[in-house]
């Protein structure tokens, strides 16, 4: 499944790091989720470089040891697209 259409592609920022500044208000545009049980990650969108498919943003994740865990980090959208994570589905968000 392609996880970016044109319209998410037009809303999210270059990958930059302009949007990972002191105090800036992070806006994501798009929230991709897998539910694989017992391990369960959901990545939000918020900055993209569609020449390499790298993508920045928030990723959430629970796991049956660890419990529920959020960080800041880069992800690769083709990774997604390619079943690494199992079944990932795309989750636009209205602005």
């Amino acid at each position: 499944m392609k996880l970016i259409t044109k319209d998410i592609l037009n809303k999210t920022p270059a990958l930059s790091g302009k949007t990972r500044s002191l105090g800036a208000q992070v806006k994501f545009t798009a929230r991709f989720v897998n539910s694989n049980q017992p391990h369960m990650i959901s990545w939000c969108l918020a900055e993209y470089n569609p020449v390499t498919g790298t993508a920045w943003g928030m990723i959430d994740e629970y796991t049956t040891t660890e419990g529920f865990t959020i960080r800041w980090d880069y992800f690769s959208i083709p990774a997604l697209e390619s079943g690494t994570y199992g079944l990932v589905k795309r989750i636009s968000l209205n602005s």
